[in-house]
């Protein structure tokens, strides 16, 4: 039972004997002690059940879930695929195309004159090839691809692991919050309670017990809203881990506060180099500039080889061989134009890493604008906000007991805390995205 609730009760409790001693009504102590003795046991009764569903439930870590989500995520995978796809490619453009195995038997030349009325039959093998440098080269740009596929493979992890630490926290909020709204409930009940205790020996307005009321019916409301974006951000949890969405997860209730201690230049440094997404386009220009080489080498002969063995029956064996060679006799329009555009995407590609280059610098900016201001946040409500409120509401449950304050000063002051609670953990949450999101903007763990 939380601190304020023992508070609320030890006093509610000292008001009902002075009430007695004063009035001399000995059924209302009976009822008040009953109240309180109900919400007693109800609170214990909701304890033993969260105890019962943790057992149930496995309680699921941050670093649990961020290895989890790296091991079966469904995006994860199917960029991992990507990229072996694209690893398998680099052999096969480094060879050239299958040779041509012929076998030949002809009667068609058994009748002209001076072949002996025999039919001729013949075996062959051909292969066409290109430059070899061309090979080279081609097999230079499918290893460039392989590694676009690599780094989009880490950028693609990176984006779950921060999507998958969001989601948690946010779970971890939600939970919070209605663990603070909860609380917030059973002290509205004893509120309740006090208050119609208060109203049947006039010492409290009808409006005070209706206030109180619909006080107690908006927490329920919030309550009811609270479980709903419950299952949804445990939905969302579960989508990343690759588990069923309806499934039930939960959280840990201890949080580490992540702690940035990293200038913002280094943070900048350190994402030019090793962010994924960066990287990616670095290998885009060498993969530009190889397939620049190779337009030129667009102008070098492919070659043919050709060997035939020809078996003529009565004549004896006979070979030829052929060795041809491509003209590029279109160059001015084919090979030609075909450097312009390797050209072309070169400079494309440059402009796309700047660009990248500048929005990635930006985007560690942003995030570590928003993590600094959080941080702070999180410290005035700390050292402030929340000590302040908790201050206020003492001091509004001693002004309302000795009648100074009316009661609906002391639901604002209870509002109020329950206010600056909940903000509270939802500071820690934005920290908390906001550190995921600039990890992935680093490229690296802060």
């Amino acid at each position: 039972m939380p601190f304020l609730a023992y508070v609320i009760i030890e006093r509610t409790i000292a008001m009902r004997i002075r009430a007695i001693m004063l009035s001399k009504k000995h059924n209302i102590i009976l009822f008040s002690l009953f109240v309180l003795l109900a919400i007693s046991m109800v609170q214990a009764r909701a304890g033993e059940v969260v105890a019962r569903d943790s057992i149930v439930t496995q309680v699921l870590s941050l670093n649990s879930a961020v290895e989890e989500a790296r091991r079966e995520n469904p995006e994860i995978l199917a960029a991992k695929r990507h990229y072996e796809a694209a690893n398998a490619r680099i052999s096969q453009e480094l060879v050239p195309e299958d040779p041509v195995v012929e076998y030949i038997y002809d009667e068609m030349r058994a009748g002209v004159p001076g072949l002996m009325g025999k039919p001729m039959r013949s075996y062959g093998i051909s292969q066409k090839t290109p430059f070899p440098s061309k090979l080279i080269l081609r097999s230079n740009i499918a290893a460039k691809d392989a590694k676009i596929s690599y780094e989009g493979y880490k950028e693609k992890e990176r984006d779950v692991i921060a999507r998958t630490k969001i989601a948690y926290v946010e779970a971890w909020y939600i939970d919070k919050a209605l663990g603070i709204t909860k609380e917030n409930q059973a002290l509205l009940e004893q509120f309740c309670s006090s208050t119609a205790s208060r109203y049947s020996l006039n010492k409290a307005s009808e409006q005070d017990a209706l206030k109180a009321q619909v006080e107690l019916a908006k927490v329920k409301n919030s309550i009811i809203l609270l479980d709903q974006k419950r299952q949804i951000a445990q939905a969302k949890l579960n989508m990343l881990l690759n588990r069923d969405p309806c499934a039930d997860i939960a959280v840990d209730k201890n949080l580490d506060i992540p702690v940035v201690n990293n200038s913002l230049e280094s943070l900048i440094d350190t994402a030019k180099k090793n962010r994924p997404k960066l990287r990616a386009f670095r290998y885009a220009v060498e993969k530009g500039r190889v397939a620049y080489l190779l337009a030129w080498n667009e102008f070098l002969p492919d070659i043919h080889i050709r060997y035939q063995q020809m078996i003529m029956d009565g004549s004896g064996d006979k070979w030829a061989g052929m060795l041809g060679m491509s003209v590029p006799i279109w160059f001015w329009t084919k090979q030609a134009s075909g450097v312009k555009e390797m050209k072309s995407e070169l400079d494309m590609f440059r402009a796309e890493y700047n660009m990248m280059e500048n929005m990635a610098v930006f985007d560690v900016k942003d995030a570590y604008a928003r993590v600094e201001s959080y941080k702070k946040l999180v410290s005035t409500f700390e050292t402030s906000f929340i000590p302040q409120a908790e201050q206020a509401l003492k001091a509004s449950l001693t002004g309302f007991e000795s009648g100074q304050i009316d009661f609906l000063n002391l639901l604002d002051s209870q509002r109020m805390l329950l206010d600056i609670k909940v903000e509270y953990y939802k500071m820690i949450f934005d920290l908390c995205a906001g550190t995921a999101e600039l990890e992935m903007s680093v490229g690296v763990n802060i």
